[in-house]
């Protein structure tokens, strides 16, 4: 053929039957596999099997970062119902006090004796409450450049960490008093600081382009997700015999076990 070199040779494109008895083509990567192993083109289907099992691993990484972010914010929660559940009249006759609504009907409440937690004022439940807001709006500043610079899996597992401690020493907070609530929930506002830049990192590194508005709206789910699988557990643990301290510690544990997930398989880049 002219303009080529005498001693040069054109090499055909390799082809093989697939199961359906079809004539397939082999792609470039494929054809140097087909001339070094000529006799095994079904190979060829494991960086098919490959891709699928990477596609199958951002759904369980995504699906693993929605359960930690229901985490974080179902730790605040928690504080939130067990301020519900520990209200109690100002006159105590015992183990179990007498609430008496506006119908004169008597409600028993939950006065545990020594687990009953400290009486907060209106302004001090203000600051209990308002604390968490703070404590994530300045933290933000701070969580942000080191995700950047740490990577997401790192500072993550700090922040949920935090949230965990702070969630799990709660109730011996609540029977010291004031100072060392506000504390913790401020650690709470701490871990929940990383929720939305773990959004857009998860999103921009392990979706596709076509999936990004599908990943986000589902991370972002976990505002609904947690009142919804929180309150209903929180009320059950409340009314039980192991009392208001179990909703802090039941939170704890299931904070621990998502993280220590998240930690032991996320990794900031595919």
């Amino acid at each position: 053929m002219t303009g080529l070199e005498p001693d040069r040779k054109i090499i055909p494109e390799p082809k093989f039957e697939d199961q359906n008895g079809r004539t397939r083509f082999a792609s470039r990567h494929q054809s140097h596999r087909a001339m070094t192993d000529p006799e095994d083109p079904h190979k060829w289907s494991i960086k098919g099997c490959m891709s699928r099992a990477r596609t199958w691993t951002r759904f369980l990484l995504v699906g693993i970062t929605l359960l930690c972010l229901t985490s974080t914010w179902s730790n605040i929660l928690a504080f939130n119902f067990v301020m519900v559940c520990t209200q109690t009249s100002d006159t105590p006759s015992g183990d179990h006090d007498d609430a008496i609504n506006g119908n004169d009907t008597i409600i028993p409440t939950q006065t545990i004796g020594p687990l009953k937690p400290v009486h907060f004022t209106t302004n001090q439940r203000t600051f209990l409450t308002s604390a968490v807001a703070v404590a994530a709006l300045i933290a933000n500043f701070i969580v942000t450049p080191a995700m950047g610079k740490f990577g997401t899996r790192t500072v993550f597992t700090i922040c949920g960490g935090l949230s965990l401690i702070a969630t799990a020493f709660m109730p011996l907070a609540l029977r010291s008093g004031f100072a060392a609530s506000i504390t913790l929930r401020a650690l709470q506002g701490i871990g929940f600081a990383a929720s939305f830049p773990v959004i857009g990192a998860v999103s921009s590194r392990w979706t596709y382009y076509k999936q990004y508005g599908l990943c986000v709206s589902s991370l972002v789910a976990y505002i609904q997700l947690s009142p919804t699988l929180s309150m209903p557990i929180s009320g059950a643990l409340c009314e039980s015999t192991l009392g208001w301290p179990s909703v802090f510690y039941g939170h704890a544990v299931v904070c621990a076990i998502f993280f220590v997930a998240f930690a032991l398989l996320y990794r900031n880049t595919p």
